[in-house]
Formats: structure tokens, C-alpha cells, sequence
């Protein structure tokens, strides 16, 4: 499943930078390659200080990147994982 795969890099990034448990996970995947194996899926995840994260993880994508976007009441900002993107800060209307 692509949860196992892609998914415990960015799950233990998230819990290290939020120094917190999930109260809540949702997760939803769909097989499109092989019967029963899923290639795609979305996770959500709640945390009790009204954080929620979103995890899109796939095997078909043809955009292999991994990026953070962290939203705030004041700024977003966006923190390329790997590769040589800058980090981009972003006033919020």
C-alpha cells in the first residue's frame, strides 16, 4: 500500500515538528494498477490544538515531489522536502 511506502517519512516529520499525538485519522485510498493495492490515497489527520494535516501520497503521479504547505493565521509557507526549490513565504489575504 502507498501509506506504508511513501506515507511514515512525512507522518514522522509531521509529529517532530508539532511535538503532538493525532486525536483523529482519517484515510482513504484507491487501487488503480493491481487489485487490492492501493496506489493512491489521502490522509487527514487532527491533532487537539486545531491543527489538521493532509496527506496526498501516490505511486502514479507523474510530479515526483514532496512539499510542505504550512498555513498560518498571518502567513502560509511552502518547504520544498527534497530537490533545490527555495522556500517561499506568502502573506495571507
Amino acid at each position: 500500500c502507498v501509506i506504508w511506502d511513501l506515507g511514515p517519512h512525512d507522518i514522522s516529520v509531521l509529529l517532530f515538528w508539532l511535538n503532538a499525538e493525532p486525536v483523529s485519522v482519517n484515510a482513504r485510498g484507491s487501487c488503480y494498477i493491481q487489485k487490492n493495492i492501493e496506489d493512491v490515497a489521502f490522509l487527514t489527520i487532527e491533532f487537539s490544538n486545531e491543527i489538521i494535516a493532509h496527506l496526498h501520497l501516490s505511486w502514479l503521479s507523474p510530479c515526483k515531489l514532496r512539499r510542505v504547505t504550512i498555513v498560518g493565521s498571518k502567513k502560509m509557507i511552502v518547504y520544498p522536502i527534497f530537490g533545490n526549490s527555495k522556500i517561499l513565504l506568502f502573506e495571507k489575504i
